[in-house]
């Protein structure tokens, strides 16, 4: 990698800022719309703000939801060992997704959010490129890992027979794959943190199109015989592959608010390092709760296919709604690390608060529909009665939390845009210690039933968001303007202590 990019950035930068004349190339054109995004992440009002950048990945965000849906009754067709398999490549393939999301996501769209917030609009789009190279590197990992490890891992979570067997036949195409997701949550994060978050939200909606082509895949339709589970697989693989091609296509044209450049001479260990600063913490916040819920499927798995495919199914609420906790933390990661490197703290901490409570109320709606009804859901999926019994004591239990769920995910973005992703590591650790290593102890150590592994992860969630709340309050995550202001203070007064010292 070339280390002596920064001059290149500099000057880059130095172009950037010269009057427009009348004869402006695309990429001065393109300014325009980034300043005015800069000038709505740092002077508009934060709620309404908020809402206006989350509006469209909310859009985004039903899609997913609904192809979730979709994809989720296909598969039931498909029988109870079936689910159970899927649901044995779920932590798998959740893992990839919050890591590429929100875990290396989050710092580069930190990254990028920063160096615009202070005017280095050349180094934020180098940050695209060389986000796109780490990219293809963890997904080539990802694919030779779970290609070498899948079956392992799905044995050691209690898979077996026919539900191993389905799980190896999708897992093997979702994660051929690999590459294509990484680049494609890369590259969305890096335009989120440029405040555009429209486009990443359009390229969502494909996802759409995946399910009628899974549901001719899996069934068969005129030549196409069916391919079972495998064809749902099959079906991810294209989307993905399509989407990634298209998010490159718009970072390439002339529309774009932040060009992806096909320079190598860009590609910079400190630019790697300023996405991993944040990226690499938040990464272990992303990859420790998917861990734990490996290894808590692994537990539900001693009481049988019908628990492990009825937690299946009540665990993808609270994925189905995750896309719509990150649709404000897409308003709020942008606003707080812009605000943050515009020296706008107070700013900052009000926007994190905000976008904290709005979640917490999309999280309390969906919770008590689910706790007063939660058959309205398993019996989507399944007719099967222990199934159903199943499912309903995971969203008894657990959906009355979903706000403070919610309100812990926004605080930990919030943190990450400001680039302080240590106290939301700190969360998940001692979240993670509770629900999975308490629940592994009291279910399997002391004997105790399932309800009570499900009941010690709501303990876990309660933690978490208290420990986040905490540390916001505190300052420990976005500093107080007060401390911030007697830190400057001691600055220049270190400095003109020195200059009276050197005379």
């Amino acid at each position: 990698m070339n280390t002596s990019t920064n001059d290149s950035l500099s000057g880059a930068g130095a172009q950037s800022a010269s009057p427009v004349t009348s004869n402006r190339s695309p990429a001065a054109t393109a300014a325009e719309p980034v300043d005015a995004r800069k000038q709505l992440l740092l002077e508009g009002p934060a709620f309404g703000t908020i809402l206006h950048l989350a509006a469209p990945t909310v859009v985004g965000a039903l899609a997913q939801m609904l192809a979730i849906v979709l994809q989720m009754y296909l598969i039931g067709k498909l029988g109870v060992e079936a689910f159970a398999g899927v649901t044995l490549v779920f932590p798998c393939l959740t893992l990839m997704q919050v890591l590429s999301n929100g875990g290396i996501g989050a710092g580069v769209a930190s990254a990028v959010a920063r160096s615009l917030g202070a005017g280095r609009k050349a180094e934020a789009e180098a940050l695209a490129l060389n986000a796109v190279v780490l990219g293809t590197a963890l997904g080539i990992m990802f694919m030779i890992a779970e290609l070498l490890f899948g079956s392992m891992i799905y044995r050691l979570m209690g898979g077996s027979g026919t539900t191993l067997a389905a799980g190896l036949a999708y897992s093997q195409w979702i994660f051929s794959a690999s590459v294509f997701v990484w680049v494609l949550n890369l590259l969305a994060s890096a335009l989120i943190g440029s405040g555009n978050t429209m486009v990443p939200p359009l390229i969502s909606i494909l996802a759409l199109a995946a399910v009628p082509l899974s549901a001719v895949l899996m069934f068969g339709g005129g030549p196409i015989p069916p391919q079972g589970i495998a064809g749902a697989g099959i079906a991810f693989a294209c989307y993905v592959f399509l989407a990634a091609v298209a998010l490159i296509a718009y970072t390439r044209s002339t529309r774009t608010t932040l060009r992806l450049p096909f320079d190598l001479r860009l590609l910079n260990w400190r630019l790697m390092g300023e996405i991993l600063r944040v990226g690499g913490p938040s990464c272990v916040s992303a990859a420790i709760p998917m861990f734990s819920l490996m290894l808590i499927t692994s537990v539900v798995a001693r009481f049988g296919d019908s628990a492990v495919a009825g937690f299946g199914i009540a665990i993808r609420v609270d994925f189905v709604l995750l896309p719509l906790y990150i649709s404000i933390c897409t308003g709020v990661l942008p606003m707080v690390g812009t605000n943050v490197g515009a020296k706008q703290i107070q700013r900052a901490r009000q926007i994190a608060w905000t976008g904290a409570f709005i979640a917490a109320s999309i999280g309390g709606a969906a919770g008590l529909l689910l706790v007063a009804a939660p058959q309205m859901w398993m019996r989507l999926f399944s007719s099967d009665l222990e199934v159903l019994a199943a499912g309903a004591l995971y969203l008894h239990i657990m959906g009355a939390l979903y706000p403070v769920t919610a309100f812990g995910i926004v605080l930990g973005a919030a943190a990450q845009g400001a680039g302080r992703p240590l106290w939301p590591l700190v969360a998940v650790l001692v979240r993670v210690i509770i629900a999975s290593g308490g629940g592994w102890l009291i279910v399997v150590g002391l004997g105790y039933p399932v309800a009570a592994l499900y009941a010690m992860a709501a303990l876990a969630a309660v933690i978490h968001g208290v420990i986040l709340g905490v540390g916001h309050y505190s300052g420990r995550t976005i500093p107080n303007p007060s401390e911030e202001c007697r830190a400057e203070r001691q600055t220049r007064v270190n400095k003109r202590l020195a200059r009276q010292l050197v005379k």
